[in-house]
């Protein structure tokens, strides 16, 4: 551990060190309510599954199609007040779930809080971490971006459990309230920094399409594919079974705890070993551990196999991540067009995937059966590697 810390401090820079601690407050106030947040709405439509879903894919959707504004918004507002600016949305979206039985149909205010937060705040994140981390180091910077959030996340779902089960979501939205605007306040230690995105709607739409890049939105439409898996069916499927809410909070902590020295070590192998080929046997092992769910019947079956499955997860995530930093970084202050593209791309593939899920949920309740098209998904993350030596 104590070599860890050395080589953190020679890998990190002032500006990543600012963006980990916003990382780190940001990570604790939305872990209370993130895992509870599809459980939430899913007893706010009478557990009815199919409009749980379609709620979630109209904001994906339109965080997909609205992306390109984010370019715009950043040029304007610099990288930093960009993601200061995000959160009177998050603010306004949390207020609103807090509210939501007195909103009646003025709930669906909350979708364009959402993409608003998620414009502001996801694009210019990105362009920080690709801005400021180094190619030579990327894995272990990204290790640590992962074992900050991890840490200061860790105690988050099992306090907000027990919020929830002994005070009920009022008081755990409160909490959350009053936390958001702190998180931000580390951003503006430093200067701001300001980015060059030129590109019209147009042209953004436009490379989703090119060949050149098409292996690469593969991998990012399967990425946000992926990912609807783990964050909103897995708790709903979690919730159905009559886990209790301090059992799912704790089920993601142990997780998260467990999964820290794990990414420190996974950090390493990457820079040591090569983004591309731990890419590939991490999408292998998150196929094969992703249908394992479907067996979960119990909290220690849900212990076990959640904590499992995260280590494959972190095995695939983290080289995919450094190889994408890698990809965008490359073209110095052009990297803003494929942040965006990405982010155009895992919305789509995170909003395509629920609403065929919606469609598959209007026949059969049981969300054990999809656990392995998640597997399936992850496989897909390979493409991200092909191209790689001619820089497609």
């Amino acid at each position: 551990m104590h070599f860890h810390i050395l080589h953190l401090h020679y890998t990190l820079n002032r500006e990543l060190a600012e963006l980990y601690a916003s990382i780190a407050l940001r990570n604790f106030t939305v872990g209370l309510v993130g895992i509870f947040e599809p459980i939430y709405l899913f007893l706010f439509f009478s557990n009815d599954l199919v409009k749980t879903l379609l709620f979630f894919a109209a904001i994906n959707l339109l965080h997909s199609l609205l992306t390109p504004l984010s370019g715009k918004i950043i040029v304007k507002l610099g990288v930093k007040h960009a993601m200061l600016a995000s959160v009177p949305f998050i603010f306004l979206y949390y207020l609103g779930l807090w509210q939501v039985e007195n909103l009646g149909n003025f709930f669906l205010v909350l979708i364009p809080l959402a993409v608003m937060y998620n414009l502001f705040y996801w694009t210019a994140f990105h362009i920080d971490f690709a801005r400021f981390s180094e190619s030579k180091n990327r894995g272990s910077q990204l290790s640590y971006r992962h074992t900050i959030a991890a840490l200061s996340a860790a105690a988050s779902p099992l306090a907000g459990g027990i919020l929830i089960a002994l005070f009920g979501y009022p008081a755990l939205f409160a909490i959350v309230l009053v936390l958001l605007f702190a998180s931000a306040v580390p951003l503006f230690l430093s200067e701001e920094a300001h980015e060059v995105y030129t590109d019209s709607f147009q042209k953004a739409f436009q490379e989703v399409f090119l060949k050149k890049y098409r292996s690469k939105v593969v991998a990012f439409l399967a990425e946000g594919g992926e990912s609807i898996g783990q964050t909103i069916l897995w708790p709903i499927f979690l919730f159905i079974l009559a886990i209790s809410y301090s059992s799912i909070g704790a089920i993601f902590s142990v997780a998260l705890l467990a999964g820290v020295i794990f990414a420190l070590y996974m950090g390493r192998k990457i820079d040591k070993m090569g983004s591309a080929r731990m890419l590939v046997l991490g999408s292998w092992l998150n196929a094969f551990t992703w249908p394992i769910k479907m067996f979960v019947s119990v909290p220690i079956d849900a212990f076990l196999i959640n904590t499992l499955h995260h280590f494959t997860r972190l095995t695939s995530l983290l080289p995919f991540s450094a190889l994408f930093y890698d990809w965008s970084a490359r073209e110095g202050i052009n990297r803003d067009r494929f942040i965006i593209l990405r982010e155009m791309c895992v919305n789509c593939g995170k909003a395509v995937m629920l609403f065929v899920l919606a469609g598959f949920f209007l026949f059969t309740n049981d969300i054990a059966f999809v656990f392995p098209a998640f597997g399936l998904l992850s496989l897909f993350f390979i493409f991200f590697t092909r191209g790689q030596k001619n820089g497609a």
